[in-house]
């Protein structure tokens, strides 16, 4: 069996191996004795890929106000998903600028590039009067777009955000949320232990 390459996640449950394939978001199913050679060959998950590479932000992303950071973070996710792919918004996401160790989500990021330090309360306020801008009814049930748009936006407030994205083997779903502090932002859902990670970022 091949090696997998860099583009492929994965994660076993049970008798099961679920892989999802970073160039077109795409998910996969093992069973049986194949999702048992898996296990043996390569291990029983893959959540991060290695060693991504950390790209300077855009022009004009330092500097402005954070309802205008989080337009420009949403209306990026949706150009680069539209026009690129999967693939593309999650190298983007890779390469977000890391937040500073000492970053507390509660408080000012103490490396914030915005000209105005704001608590997380206020940074995800701005978020989400900014999302009411692309008119999308139900933004929390376009789980992919919010969750990139989010993550970019807080990583470039300074905050250590976290973007997972988990699955539920019966019946399938696939879910992708933003996490502070280890505590998900953002989730109207009143449980999310049910979700398995099978893509991890910002740790």
């Amino acid at each position: 069996m091949a090696t997998p390459g860099e583009h492929l996640l994965w994660r076993a449950m049970g008798d099961l191996v679920y892989v999802l394939n970073i160039r077109d978001g795409r998910y996969a199913g093992l069973s049986g004795s194949e999702a048992e050679r898996w296990v043996r060959g390569f291990g029983a998950a893959r959540i991060t890929r290695p060693a991504p590479v950390h790209r300077p932000p855009a022009p004009g992303w330092w500097g402005a106000s954070r309802h205008v950071l989080a337009w420009q973070a949403n209306r990026r996710v949706r150009q680069v998903l539209a026009r690129a792919g999967f693939h593309a918004l999650y190298a983007l996401a890779e390469g977000s600028a890391p937040a500073a160790p000492s970053a507390v989500p509660s408080a000012a990021p103490s490396a914030a590039p915005s000209a105005t330090p704001c608590t997380a309360a206020a940074a995800l306020a701005a978020f989400l009067r900014a999302e009411l801008l692309f008119r999308n009814k139900n933004p929390d049930r376009d789980c992919l777009v919010r969750s990139f748009s989010l993550y970019l936006y807080l990583r470039g407030l300074g905050f250590p955000a976290t973007h997972r994205i988990g699955i539920v083997p019966y019946p399938f779903d696939a879910h992708a949320w933003v996490e502070l502090d280890g505590k998900p932002v953002l989730e109207r859902r009143t449980s999310m232990e049910r979700w398995h990670v099978i893509s991890q970022l910002g740790q």
